[in-house]
């Protein structure tokens, strides 16, 4: 005869090393999807980033040649110092208008990487066990 307490004991170390080997399945998909999620998030950066650069650049180089073009118009109205003291002004106020719009691309990204479905799928499987845990 076989005894009973040691099958019930096997069945109960089977099941306990399914909820175990569910468990790590479990915690391996959700890193998956949080690293795929993080990688999409990672692209928009990138990409906000890469329309943010070639923006300064365009902006810089613009503004050698119209710096130049300025000073020498309004030199012609205005002494040297008050020419290039407005275009610089108008400089000034263009880069803060052109980093505010950066910034908020960036911010806009930003949310992306936070990965909020992840999040919420993981919070979904906690609940899901504490539930199991709580049948017991």
């Amino acid at each position: 005869m076989t005894n009973p307490d040691a099958r019930r004991t096997t069945s109960i170390i089977g099941l306990a090393r399914e909820l175990v080997g569910g468990t790590v399945g479990l915690i391996r998909t959700e890193i998956a999807s949080a690293r795929q999620e993080a990688g999409e998030g990672a692209g928009r950066l990138k990409g906000a980033a890469i329309v943010l650069a070639i923006a300064l650049v365009l902006v810089f180089l613009t503004l050698m040649a119209l710096v130049v073009v300025l000073v020498a118009v309004l030199d012609i109205f205005l002494p040297l110092w008050a020419s290039a003291l407005i275009v610089f002004v108008v400089l000034v106020v263009l880069a803060v208008l052109i980093g505010y719009l950066g910034v908020r691309r960036l911010s806009a990204a930003r949310t992306a990487v936070t990965i909020p479905q992840t999040r919420a799928s993981i919070q979904e499987d906690i609940a899901w066990a504490k539930r199991l845990l709580k049948r017991d």
